[in-house]
Order: structure tokens, then C-alpha cells, then sequence
């Protein structure tokens, strides 16, 4: 027996999410939506990893939580982490439009 396919989110569904979520959270929901970062990857994002100006996410590190509840940080698979961008495609003000927004993930 296969295991069904999982529904996906359409665009407009992911920014109805967003919409819905509470205003600290719209960022999680974009983020892990259009530029496919894992839950782990956004918990372990800080301030110090997004470059607005060049409209890039450095990740350096994911939280994993443990059995016991308790959480560790983990440094990336590869030893330069992982760069994403299309961080601008989110952003009116530099002429993005959000189905735009995809972002592309490089090691």
C-alpha cells in the first residue's frame, strides 16, 4: 500500500496562512513556504543571518528538539551552511510581487 500524496498549498493558501497566523509568525509561514526552509532551519534563524540589502538568509544552524522536550542547536550539513535568496520577490518596494517569490537554495 502507497502512502497518499500530501496536499500542497497554493500560493494564495500560503499567504491566507500567513494572513491568519499571529503577526510574529507571518514570517515563519513565508520563510518555510516559498523558500523551503525547515522548521528546524527558521527556529535556529537570527537577525544576523538576513541580509536585506543583497535579499539573502544565511542558514547556519538548525534546533532539533529532543524527547525530553529540551533543544540543541546544530551546525549545518556542510561547512558553509546554506545560502537562500529571492528574499527581494517578497518585497513591493523593490518591484516584487509575491507568486514571484521563489527562492533557491545553494551550497
Amino acid at each position: 500500500m502507497s502512502t497518499p500524496e500530501r496536499p500542497t498549498a497554493s500560493v494564495l493558501d500560503v499567504f491566507a496562512i500567513a494572513d491568519a497566523s499571529q503577526p510574529r509568525h507571518r514570517a515563519l509561514v513565508l520563510l518555510g513556504a516559498f523558500c523551503a526552509l525547515r522548521w528546524g532551519e527558521l527556529v535556529a534563524l537570527r537577525r544576523r543571518h538576513v541580509d536585506l540589502e543583497a535579499g539573502m538568509i544565511r542558514v547556519r544552524g538548525s534546533v532539533s528538539e529532543l524527547n525530553n522536550g529540551g533543544r540543541i542547536y546544530k551546525a549545518p550539513k556542510s561547512e558553509v551552511g546554506q545560502a537562500v535568496g529571492g528574499l527581494s520577490a517578497l518585497d513591493p518596494a523593490r518591484g516584487g510581487r509575491p507568486y514571484e517569490a521563489v527562492c533557491r537554495a545553494r551550497r
